[in-house]
């Protein structure tokens, strides 16, 4: 993994993921709605474009380059499914409230595709920056930021009021723009091959 002091460009971030969809869909959103009314807990739920797993993050490029990158990785991966596993948290300086996903041999071969071809891009400059996520978890963040660990009880009380073990079809890859001030902006979504070998 190569690490450089990049100076940043005036370009946004941009992100590689997968919205939720059907009854996942539903329990996150469920979550995050009760989280806002009942405890005031919405950083998450307002900087977000929708209940998502982020493949890769953090890549600095034109939008056109990342465009074809992620349209080539969908074209050549079939439609899958993967399964919720619950709950996680993650003890940083406020608590990290996450659903889990089960990480199975589909998922780990599009997270690997993507991010050798985000690293040739890298390397024959056509990303700008891009490091891989060595710590990178299937995750889908309910609250953070505005979560506390006085509130950390009451937050897992209330999502646990959700069912996070469904199954999810991932049909499609979606491209995010984001940055630390303003809400994800969603550009484009890309179906996966639903053409079975």
């Amino acid at each position: 993994m190569r690490t450089f002091n990049i100076k940043r460009s005036s370009k946004k971030l941009l992100a590689v993921v997968i919205e939720l969809n059907g009854e996942m869909l539903d329990s996150a959103l469920t979550a995050w709605n009760e989280l806002e009314n009942n405890l005031s807990v919405k950083f998450i739920s307002s900087m977000s474009h929708a209940p998502h797993i982020t493949l890769e993050s953090n890549i600095q490029c034109e939008y056109k380059e990342l465009s074809k990158i992620v349209s080539n990785v969908a074209s050549r991966i079939s439609a899958f499914s993967i399964k919720g596993n619950g709950l996680g948290v993650f003890v940083v300086d406020t608590p990290v409230v996450y659903i889990r996903w089960s990480k199975n041999n589909e998922l780990l071969h599009l997270k690997t595709m993507l991010k050798d071809s985000l690293n040739t891009a890298y390397k024959h400059d056509e990303v700008e920056l891009y490091n891989e996520d060595v710590n990178w978890l299937a995750k889908t963040t309910l609250a953070y930021k505005d979560s506390s660990y006085d509130k950390l009880s009451d937050i897992l009380s209330v999502c646990r009021l959700s069912h996070f073990k469904y199954t999810m079809q991932v049909t499609e890859l979606s491209i995010y723009e984001y940055s630390d001030e303003y809400p994800e902006k969603k550009n484009i979504s890309y179906r996966l091959n639903l053409n079975k070998d």
